[in-house]
């Protein structure tokens, strides 16, 4: 079994739901985890207090996708093999076209996939079945596609290999049936948002309509704050609209922290500049430590605990 299950030390330390470190590795063999330019490397999470960081497998929907779950789950292995523990790292899968061929047999893919978990010890946090775009199994951001038959056979298999189905890259359609089909079926996924903020605050496709936020608060899972630019809004401190919008209506108990980090160096195929994804001083891990201290400073130590590490730790980790 892959030993990633430290327990966190008594201490406070910030738990960060997704990081993207995994795809950073992924795209050249000479990169390492100790790499600056990662923008989420072992010393900036240790700089900035993070105890537990969640590293999403990740590829976008191509041809070629579903080679991907294999090969970055043996990037951990190697971090776990040189004893690169630091933070305590966790398993999820962004998109599950990283195991879903985009044609063929589904059967085919979630048993190889289920043999996959069993031999190698892997739980996963969460799955997100889509990405951006859509796939087999639903619509991501930007697509109106729901959630399909095979999407709905695929969450019956997640049951027994992770605790949680993520949101985030849910297209408004698909987070809709996802609610109501784990309802339905009485399925023991939570279902939480690891890396999203909110659309009455920031209107942009990637945030949460209140209708799914309501839901998920509801069901006891997680929002994870994220500090991507264009989800925050227009300038650092609307991150914390996000968070008084939450309080107003009575959600903290579901918050926490889903940073995003990754570098826009490697990753940014888009026309967005390099400087528009992330706040200057908000573009590593570092940052957590004062991120910790402003929302102490606006909101009260109970709360920054439940938002930096106890919520997700109840939620997902106990």
């Amino acid at each position: 079994m892959i030993e990633l299950y430290h327990q966190l030390p008594k201490e406070f330390k910030a738990i960060d739901l997704h990081s993207d470190l995994l795809s950073y590795l992924s795209a050249s063999s000479a990169h390492t985890p100790f790499d600056a330019g990662s923008c989420c490397s072992l010393k900036q999470f240790c700089s900035g207090g993070v105890g537990r960081v969640v590293l999403p497998i990740f590829a976008p929907t191509e041809p070629c996708s579903h080679q991907v779950f294999e090969k970055q789950l043996m990037l951990v292995e190697k971090l776990v093999q040189k004893r690169v523990q630091k933070p305590d790292f966790r398993l999820a899968v962004e998109n599950a076209s990283t195991f879903i061929s985009s044609s063929g047999s589904i059967r085919e893919d979630t048993d190889r996939f289920e043999q996959l978990c069993s031999h190698r010890g892997v739980h996963l946090v969460y799955v997100s079945l889509t990405w951006n775009g859509e796939n087999r199994l639903g619509g991501g951001v930007g697509s109106a596609k729901g959630l399909t038959e095979h999407g709905r056979d695929l969450i019956n298999v997640l049951a027994r290999h992770c605790g949680a189905i993520d949101l985030s890259h849910a297209s408004d359609a698909h987070a809709s049936d996802i609610l109501a089909y784990t309802a339905s079926v009485k399925s023991p996924l939570q279902v939480i948002a690891s890396h999203s903020n909110f659309r009455s605050v920031t209107d942009v496709p990637r945030n949460l309509p209140d209708v799914v936020a309501e839901q998920i608060v509801e069901r006891g899972g997680l929002i994870g704050l994220t500090l991507v630019k264009p989800f925050i809004g227009p300038e650092k401190m609307s991150f914390f609209e996000h968070v008084e919008y939450a309080l107003v209506r009575g959600w903290e108990r579901s918050l926490a922290l889903g940073a995003d980090f990754f570098s826009p160096r490697v990753f940014s195929s888009s026309s967005r500049n390099e400087g528009e994804w992330f706040f200057p001083q908000w573009q590593t891990p570092e940052c957590i430590a004062e991120l910790s201290q402003l929302l102490k400073h606006h909101f009260g130590e109970e709360l920054t605990r439940g938002i930096m590490c106890e919520n997700a730790q109840r939620v997902l980790f106990s």
